[in-house]
């Protein structure tokens, strides 16, 4: 009976430490398994931080690219666009004193075709203007007020516009530049009949002709 008993024992204790053995097994692959499962997160963010960084990295090289092209072809339109402002502003200059030229009059006193310190200075400019300017030729309108005769006055324009060509010849313009004619008292600037309708009405008036 003792043997029997020692025999289940035997067994019982055989069966027990098989199942420690195999729960302790299990355990150690569970843990095993969970460090390794654990280990690889961290390959797995370090991946993707990676490859976010490659392509920020990437994205800044194209922007960094895109915005120095686009920095060039703007440069070059900046610089196109300031060209032709440059162009502009200088055609306007020129428009404006072509119109100064010839809004410009030069004015007498009364029934006198002598030059007035004023006048001497805008036909100073005049000159000047029109030796920047070889090509233009000019036309030198001789005017009076409505005071005295036709003929009278015809004539008082006349000398009014030769008094103004000889000044700006002596300083320096071709006469062959310069054309004079005398209207009188037929073009009036201003049709009032009193004294500062007359003043400006004695006039010498400029055209150019190209």
């Amino acid at each position: 009976m003792e043997g029997n008993a020692q025999m289940r024992i035997g067994r019982n204790w055989i069966q027990l430490s098989m199942v420690i053995l195999i729960s302790a097994g299990l355990l150690l692959t569970g843990a095993c398994s969970k460090k390794k499962i654990r280990s690889e997160y961290p390959s797995l963010k370090h991946s993707g931080d990676q490859a976010a960084t490659d392509a920020g990295k990437t994205g800044a090289k194209q922007g960094g690219l895109d915005q120095e092209t686009l920095g060039d072809g703007s440069g070059v339109s900046e610089k196109g666009l300031g060209e032709d402002k440059a162009g502009s502003e200088e055609a306007s200059a020129a428009r404006m004193a072509r119109e100064r030229f010839e809004n410009d009059d030069v004015y007498f006193e009364y029934d006198s075709s002598a030059l007035l310190p004023a006048g001497q200075t805008i036909l100073m400019e005049k000159a000047e203007w029109l030796r920047n300017n070889p090509q233009a030729s000019i036309v030198i309108e001789g005017h009076t007020d409505e005071r005295g005769t036709v003929e009278y006055n015809l004539a008082l324009g006349d000398r009014r516009a030769e008094s103004v060509r000889t000044f700006i010849m002596e300083l320096g313009v071709d006469t062959s530049r310069i054309r004079t004619v005398s209207y009188g008292e037929e073009s009036p600037v201003d049709t009032g009949h009193d004294e500062s309708a007359w003043a400006r009405n004695r006039r010498a008036h400029f055209f150019i002709e190209e």
